[in-house]
């Protein structure tokens, strides 16, 4: 009984720390060493003037990061406004980043451009490394001179803004193909935060199931469903290479899809199933269907591994070739032949 009672504080401590942290910094979920990192760079250089670059695989959350920034710096109370660099084609991306001046084409009416509309606060350059070298001679402009000409027109803007931006390249690779220009660069980049992909974080996994749980299940005006410790353990192992909006598309899935007020594993990432058995033990069968099911699922694993080779499939499962033979035999596995078409 004490054991489960301090286990039992033991979570409770740590969901208030989740919820105080969420409470610190909206939308983002993390007591990981790597998020500390993360949150504490923030916290040195929000309040500065410096313009921020922040690395990290798709759906980590850099846009959120770039949020938390703006909304602890002294332009809180100014614009946030972000652009995808890499939804649009490059006229159309100078027209969204510097405005448009009416009748420049046909049809084509006045419009302000992402800059403009950010004076005074932040602007949140996503996927940087997807923009055209002639756009980011106008951009490398505007941070150096901190003015522009709309797209057709002749007046000089001037405007007062902080850029962050982000990207999942490896922009000194670029560079040294001359996509990306270096005065540009070191423009943008004076600070770096690295946000880590979920694999990386796998402690904080648990925090932001239940985060994600209790909030979409809000939304969707929906029970919040049961994760026993068995789903737990096989989210928490998966590696998630579409990172946390990867995890909240799961989560939001088995929400609207759940039938009892349990995790339907029909919602599990298909590739999260090769690799590895979710097995529900009480339905599975006889200990000894169990220990066979997994011994068969052993020995192929360390075959492929091998490259087939049995000669070291059996030293690696620390058994005879003979005995490796014999269990290839009795479970019927055979190597496939691939043919390809000549």
């Amino acid at each position: 009984k004490s054991e489960l009672y301090v286990k039992a504080n033991e979570q409770i401590f740590q969901l208030k720390e989740a919820l105080n942290q969420t409470l610190k910094y909206p939308g983002i979920v993390g007591k990981s060493p790597k998020m500390n990192e993360v949150f504490n760079t923030v916290e040195k250089v929000a309040y500065s003037k410096a313009s921020i670059m922040i690395l990290g695989e798709n759906g980590t959350g850099k846009e959120l990061i770039a949020n938390l920034i703006h909304s602890k710096s002294p332009r809180k109370d100014g614009p946030f406004i972000k652009v995808n660099c890499a939804a649009l084609v490059e006229s159309l991306l100078e027209s969204e980043l510097f405005g448009i001046e009416e009748k420049t084409a046909t049809g084509v009416g006045f419009r302000k451009g992402k800059f403009e509309l950010a004076d005074g606060g932040t602007i949140f350059l996503d996927e940087i490394g997807d923009m055209s070298l002639t756009v980011q001679a106008k951009v490398l402009r505007v941070m150096q001179e901190r003015e522009f000409e709309r797209v057709g027109g002749h007046k000089t803007i001037s405007v007062d803004i902080r850029v962050i931006s982000a990207t999942n390249m490896d922009l000194e690779e670029k560079m040294e193909q001359r996509l990306f220009r270096k005065d540009l660069y070191f423009r943008l980049n004076p600070i770096v935060i690295e946000v880590p992909p979920l694999r990386e974080r796998k402690e904080d996994i648990p925090l932001l199931i239940e985060y994600y749980m209790d909030k979409l299940s809000k939304e969707h005006k929906k029970p919040p469903i049961k994760i026993s410790k068995r789903i737990l353990d096989f989210l928490t192992d998966y590696n998630w290479p579409g990172n946390v909006r990867e995890l909240q598309q799961k989560l939001e899935s088995a929400i609207l899809l759940s039938e009892d007020g349990s995790f339907p594993e029909k919602v599990f990432p298909k590739e999260a199933m090769k690799t590895k058995a979710l097995v529900n033990l009480d339905k599975y069968g006889t200990l000894k269907d169990i220990l066979a099911w997994v011994e068969k699922k052993k020995i192929h694993y360390t075959l492929e591994k091998c490259g087939w080779n049995q000669t070291k499939a059996a030293k690696e499962l620390g058994i005879t070739e003979p005995t490796l033979r014999r269990r290839m035999k009795g479970y019927k596995i055979k190597k496939k032949i691939k043919f390809s078409a000549s």
